[in-house]
C-alpha cells in the first residue's frame, strides 16, 4: 500500500535540500528563503527570495539538474498547466497566481495566493510530481 503521507515527507525533504543549496550559493539562510513560481504569458518563472527581497531567478534547467533529471521542455510544459489549473481551480487570474515554498516550522509546504494572499496550501509532492513527468 502507498504511504502519501511518507512520500509527501520525502518531496518536502527534496525541497528543503534545493532551497538549502540555492541558499548557500547565495550566502542565504535557509529558513529565510521562499521559491515562489509563476507564470506570464507562456513562460512559467521560478525566483529566489530572502524573505520579501528578490534574490534571483532561478531556472527550471537548474531545478531538474538538482533533482538528477535530464532537461525537457515538456517538464516547462507541464508545471505551466498545472500553474493554470491551479489558477482556474481557485479563480486566481493566471497573472496574480503565485505557488510560495517556504520553510515553517521546520517544513516545507507550498502554499497558493493571489497576488499577496493567501489561499490555500498544497501537497508539495503535487506541484514537484510535475517535475518529473514527461507528460
Amino acid at each position: 500500500m502507498l504511504n502519501l503521507f511518507n512520500l509527501e515527507k520525502q518531496a518536502g525533504k527534496r525541497v528543503q535540500k534545493l532551497i538549502a543549496h540555492l541558499s548557500a550559493a547565495e550566502a542565504l539562510e535557509a529558513r529565510n528563503a521562499r521559491m515562489v513560481l509563476n507564470t506570464t504569458a507562456d513562460k512559467v518563472s521560478v525566483h529566489l527570495y530572502d524573505q520579501q527581497r528578490y534574490v534571483k531567478t532561478i531556472q527550471i534547467r537548474d531545478i531538474t539538474a538538482f533533482f538528477g533529471l535530464d532537461h525537457d521542455e515538456r517538464i516547462v510544459e507541464s508545471v505551466q498547466k498545472y500553474l493554470v489549473l491551479l489558477s482556474c481551480e481557485n479563480g486566481v487570474d493566471i497573472v496574480h497566481l503565485n505557488v510560495v515554498l517556504c520553510e515553517n516550522k521546520g517544513e516545507i509546504g507550498a502554499h497558493v495566493y493571489n497576488g499577496g494572499k493567501h489561499i490555500k496550501q498544497i501537497p508539495t509532492l503535487e506541484l514537484f510530481g510535475h517535475f518529473y513527468t514527461n507528460d
